[in-house]
């Protein structure tokens, strides 16, 4: 309902993220964010207002100049502010100054004349705004990682997000935020996220940050994160403007800023720019360019991508195309070796790329753009375009018009991480975690492993140095902003500020006596110097106690010894438990950007420490905290011996997200989330090349195209209670090659819960046997919608979807075009707790298409 309602609101929606009392009138609410910003200068607050928000470009005297004259049209505004520039000051917001701030956040050259200061642009929003904390408890919120969002499965989910991203990143910019680095860096109105790349294979290191191996759901993620980011006031203004990235097939680490990707059209168009094209439809301000080379061009300087695709074909002529941090500099090397820095500049400038980041050559006066245009390479008609684009967005968003004009300007220190903010964000949190596994204890009982038992007398271990482990319950950047951390290659922690998963667990525990270590056995292995031998799975500063068989030879530099293991309040040890919880994963030196993991195996420490757990025959929990899919083929389920499981899958809990998991797992909540990738068993890392984009060749990737055996398919996710699919009305298939589709979900189990009804389209065997023929491919099946529904128990909830022609459609291989197959198609209705993707008694309705 409430996704229904933003749609048909509209952007212009407001949400008033504050503390549950009414806003004050807006002139005082304005003068608030003057003082505020005023106090913060060591200054009063002065009466004309000048300087009393970052980038408030028309206050006080510069309120005369022709350009802030809110009475004219936009375009004509523009003109005045850009047509008098000299070629040097428009070369100067093109390109990042040293002198200003650090060149990778991009500080551009002020226009002092014109009342245009010096522009901050990377604001990371991914996960949450990276800007310091403005007071105790006034910092921004922060999310469980963009996986365990996307597996919300729920659009109101990723609305939400960006809306109290974009409320928070305009109070901010209101009250003279800074970025997590430091001053200079002033939060302005430029954000760059969502990431929605794809998550194509386990092993990329940057999979925590990404949202999907469907496009569709990513593509819908990212279009929902933006319209929430771009919530317009009474006259359009955006509250932020949002950066899609990294545009386009961005998925390795290894040899970025050289590598090359040899792509299929059919591919790139169905897999690698899907996600974007949909996201595009919430016109985003622009996007970041990625580091990486798509079929010889890199993407940077790629004129197929940024100017055919990104603005024209995606209809957004006055998208903004920024590099990445060195991204034009990197052009000196593969895959096109620009002989010299001026071949670069006009390479990356010429095919698209209007702004600069972490290299500084289109603004060098002996061979930048400047010296391009006077030696013909290119023309400032061209340079007053890109400048055009960026001062366009910025005047769009409102830092040209007077301080208050606008109620995003009445935005405040009430709007930071509110009451409401952080409730939407535990509520986002309950829906993130994905429950893969829950056996029954005996066939006797109905009981399953969970959820945990809070009562009086129940015993709970808990083993695995991930448990207590603060950094590796992190998403790649969501550290950016976060109060807790101090930021470096291995940050280091606040105690007592971010709450661990076994944090989360004892909050939540009740009268339960829950113990915690690093291994069930009194063996522990223990570093005794950090060398290249030491275990990649072992987060620095963190203990480094797991458990290895004795009859394990050990590397250089690590040495056995005793432990004491866990010892109950009543005295009694681990071999008393009523069950088992182990806490693993793939941490932060493992997975992240610039390292991509080697393996999707658990490393041989964690492995071990899991087996022991098992081996002590009590029901088991089995936690896992990482980015991208852990193999553990020992788990899944052909599994038939051993203690009865539990599997969650945990994703990045980051911040406070341990909390709604425990709540989960101890049954105070029943809204689990559903799988946004497959986990595939141990043997896809040895059938599938790192570095191969292709989607179809060998077993395939991702739901769409795999062929082989899972352990977990893509929107899989358990539940507490039962749910059936009554039925569903097919409708029939109209003249606009649309049809209506009507299924009943009832709740047959004994508790409250949710469930995701996911909607997938596949051609019939005789439509995709002709295309075969014609060496058409076709996905074994694809999302086209899904709802997710919370249904008390024997109650029953009808969802109708509209099926467009779109949805029917498929990508021309030739042409990148999407187009409708004459024949049958087939539209199934699944349930997530059935298998989603892979679910056998799916509802089916056939369509003929002519």
């Amino acid at each position: 309902a409430a996704r229904r309602q933003g749609q048909q609101d509209g952007p212009r929606r407001r949400a008033a993220h504050v503390e549950g009392r009414a806003l004050p009138a807006r002139g005082v609410r304005v003068a608030r964010v003057r003082a505020a910003r005023a106090a913060r200068d060591g200054r009063d607050a002065g009466a004309d207002g000048k300087n009393v928000a970052n980038y408030a470009f028309c206050e006080g005297g510069n309120s005369a100049f022709p350009h802030c004259d809110m009475s004219k049209p936009l375009e004509e505004r523009l003109g005045l502010l850009v047509d008098g520039m000299s070629l040097r000051e428009k070369v100067g917001l093109l390109a990042p100054n040293a002198t200003y701030g650090n060149i990778c956040e991009t500080h551009t050259n002020p226009v002092a004349r014109l009342g245009v200061d010096s522009l901050h642009y990377l604001v990371e929003a991914n996960t949450n705004i990276a800007s310091r904390c403005l007071g105790p408890d006034r910092c921004a919120t922060t999310f469980v990682g963009p996986l365990g969002v996307a597996a919300n499965f729920n659009r109101s989910s990723y609305f939400a997000k960006g809306d109290i991203m974009s409320t928070e990143g305009r109070a901010f910019r209101n009250l003279g935020g800074v970025r997590s680095s430091g001053a200079p860096n002033l939060i302005g109105l430029t954000a760059y996220g969502p990431n929605i790349n794809i998550v194509r294979d386990p092993r990329f290191g940057r999979i925590s940050e990404l949202a999907s191996e469907d496009p569709f759901l990513s593509g819908i993620m990212g279009h929902d994160m933006v319209s929430g980011m771009q919530v317009e006031d009474q006259d359009g203004r955006p509250r932020l403007l949002a950066f899609l990235k990294h545009f386009t097939a961005y998925s390795v680490e290894a040899g970025r800023g050289s590598d090359n990707h040899d792509i299929s059209t059919y591919d790139l168009f169905d897999t690698y720019l899907r996600q974007f094209e949909i996201a595009a439809r919430a016109k985003p301000a622009g996007a970041m360019c990625s580091y990486n080379g798509v079929n010889g061009r890199p993407a940077c300087a790629n004129s197929f991508l940024l100017n055919d695709i990104f603005r024209k074909r995606f209809g957004l002529p006055n998208g903004i195309v920024s590099s990445d941090c060195s991204a034009i500099s990197n052009l000196r090397n593969a895959p096109i070796h620009a002989q010299n820095d001026l071949a670069a500049v006009v390479y990356a400038f010429r095919n698209g790329t209007d702004l600069e980041m972490g290299s500084s050559l289109y603004g060098n006066a002996d061979d930048g753009l400047e010296f391009a245009v006077k030696n013909g390479q290119i023309s400032e008609a061209d340079i007053t375009t890109s400048v055009k684009r960026l001062m366009r967005a910025q005047m769009r968003a409102g830092i040209f018009d007077k301080l208050g004009s606008s109620e995003h300007d009445e935005l405040g220190i009430e709007a930071l991480n509110s009451t409401a903010s952080q409730q939407t964000s535990y509520d986002i949190g309950l829906q993130a975690p994905v429950l893969l596994r829950n056996d029954v204890i005996s066939s006797n009982s109905r009981q399953q492993v969970l959820p945990l038992s809070s009562a009086k007398g129940s015993k709970i271990a808990v083993f695995g140095s991930f448990a207590e482990s603060l950094a590796a319950i992190y998403s790649d950047y969501a550290m950016n902003a976060d109060p807790c951390i101090n930021s470096g290659n291995f940050p280091t922690y606040r105690a007592g500020c971010v709450v661990s998963v076994l944090d989360g667990l004892r909050s939540r525990s009740g009268q339960a006596d829950v113990q915690y270590s690093s291994s069930p056995t009194s063996l522990v292995l223990s570093a005794t110097q950090r060398d290249a031998n030491r275990s990649e799975a072992q987060v620095p500063g963190s203990p480094v106690e797991e458990f290895i068989p004795q009859s394990e030879s050990l590397a250089p530099g690590w040495e056995l010894r005793s432990s004491a293991g866990i010892r109950f309040a009543d005295g009694t040890g681990e071999q008393t438990a009523d069950v088992v919880v182990v806490v693993v994963g793939a941490g932060y030196d493992q997975e992240r950007e610039t390292l991509d993991r080697k393996s999707t195996d658990l490393d041989p420490a964690q492995t071990a420490v899991l087996s022991s757990a098992l081996a002590l025959g009590k029901p088991t929990v089995v936690i896992l905290v990482n980015g991208g899919a852990l193999s553990l083929d020992e788990l899944g389920p052909k599994r038939r011996s051993g203690p009865p499981l539990a599997v969650v899958e945990a994703f990045s809990p980051n911040r406070n997200g341990a909390l709604p998991l425990a709540d989960l797992l101890f049954g105070a909540a029943n809204r689990w989330g559903k799988l946004p990738y497959t986990i595939y068993p141990r043997q896809f890392q040895y059938d599938v090349a790192m570095d191969d984009f292709a989607m179809s060749k060998g077993v395939g990737r991702t739901y769409r195209y795999y062929h082989g055996e899972v352990l977990w398919p893509f929107g899989h996710g358990l539940s507490y209670t039962e749910f059936e699919l009554s039925g569903c009305d097919c409708g029939d298939l109209g003249s606009d090659g649309e049809a209506t589709l009507s299924c009943t979900v009832v709740n047959a189990g004994e508790e409250a819960g949710d469930e995701v009804l996911q909607i997938y389209h596949r051609l019939s065997s005789g439509v995709r046997d002709a295309l075969r023929d014609t060496d058409q491919p076709a996905p074994i099946r694809a999302l086209v919608a899904f709802e997710r529904v919370r249904i008390l128990p024997g109650e029953k909830a009808t969802v109708a979807f509209r099926i467009s022609r779109e949805d029917f459609s498929i990508v021309d291989a030739r042409s990148g075009d999407r187009f409708v197959p004459a024949g049958a198609h087939v539209i199934e209705a699944a349930l997530g707790t059935r298998g989603g993707s892979a679910d056998p008694a799916a509802a089916t309705c056939q369509f003929q298409h002519s």
